[in-house]
């Protein structure tokens, strides 16, 4: 990489940076030009050599937490054996404590949900595409509805302790495997049994 690009990314960088400490402290609506340029300690000249405006840095940002997430996202056909199993945005927002401000922001929130739904649902898709009938728009939906409700989660439980987070994300975990389980064309033979059982109760 030549030192023009180094020096490029170096600046971007510290603008993003300032941006993220913006966003933990007052909502992204407020944000102007001028407040990043304060605190990245730049001019306004330095900013618009690299963005026209405070969305562009923030459309940015936003793709830094989908490449840096998209490691964390699920195969939900895999089992419950470790934090990488199906809450991918719960453990995200836990080891990643500068872009909380960002899922935090009811504005933003929006968009990153939106935009991790569509990367999400592509994985989900091509896990689940030999084993349900899901069509794209109902895998979608689903997937909306889970990083909906992992987001709510963690706003309650961010300041949890580990263990009280461990057994949140274990219960989490069940629910979203058994949910996505209830789909596949050839359930466990436990949920054969239970569905049996239900029949002959109907009887």
């Amino acid at each position: 990489m030549r030192k023009t690009d180094r020096r490029t990314l170096y600046t971007k960088t510290v603008i993003k940076d300032a941006f993220l400490d913006l966003c933990a402290q007052e909502s992204y609506s407020r944000i102007t030009i001028a407040d990043l340029c304060r605190r990245a300690q730049i001019s306004r000249g330095t900013f618009y050599l690299h963005y026209s405006n405070v969305a562009e840095v923030l459309e940015e940002t936003i793709s830094d937490v989908l490449d840096n997430i998209r490691v964390m996202i699920p195969r939900v056909t895999q089992t419950c054996q470790d934090e990488s199993c199906s809450v991918p945005l719960c453990i995200f927002l836990r080891r990643q404590t500068r872009y909380r401000g960002l899922f935090l922001d009811d504005t933003v929130s929006g968009i990153l949900v939106s935009r991790l739904t569509d990367a999400f649902s592509s994985d989900l898709m091509a896990a689940v595409r030999e084993k349900s009938d899901l069509t794209p728009q109902e895998i979608r939906t689903l997937s909306y509805f889970q990083l909906n409700g992992c987001l709510a989660v963690c706003r309650q439980s961010l300041k949890a302790g580990d263990g009280e987070w461990d057994q949140t994300r274990c219960l989490l975990d069940r629910f979203v495997s058994a949910g996505m389980t209830a789909f596949f064309k050839d359930k466990p033979k436990q949920d054969e049994c239970k569905d049996k059982q239900s029949e002959e109760g109907r009887r």
